[in-house]
C-alpha cells in the first residue's frame, strides 16, 4: 500500500542518518525512527521493523570517509592498510565513528 511504501522510503532515510558523520543528524534519525514506529499504523509495523532490519544490514554506503573501498584485487596484502595505521597513531575521529557503528 501507499502507507508501506512511505514508511520503507522514511526508514532508509534515517538508517542512512545514523551512518553519517554527524552525531546531531544521527541522534535525530534515531529518535525519528521510534517515532515512525510508535506512528506507524499496527498492521504495517511488522513490515516496517523487518525494513529497518534490512535497511541497517545493508547499509554499506561507502560514501563515509571512514569505510574503505574493498579489496578487489587478490595480489594486495590484507596487512597493508594495518601498517599504515599503525604507523599513522591512534585517530580520534575514527575511533568515535566506529563506538557509534
Amino acid at each position: 500500500s501507499c502507507v508501506t511504501e512511505v514508511l520503507e522510503a522514511l526508514c532508509r532515510a534515517f538508517v542512512r542518518g545514523v551512518a553519517g558523520l554527524s552525531i546531531f543528524v544521527a541522534d535525530c534519525s534515531l529518535k525519528s525512527l521510534c517515532l515512525l514506529y510508535a506512528l506507524a499504523p499496527a498492521e504495517t509495523r511488522v513490515e516496517l521493523m523487518k525494513t529497518l532490519f534490512s535497511c541497517i544490514s545493508n547499509r554499506t554506503v561507502v560514501s563515509n570517509m571512514f569505510v574503505g573501498a574493498p579489496d578487489t584485487a587478490g595480489g594486495l596484502d590484507p596487512n597493508r592498510d594495518k601498517d599504515k595505521e599503525k604507523a599513522a597513531g591512534p585517530n580520534s575521529l575514527k575511533i568515535t565513528a566506529k563506538e557509534r557503528v
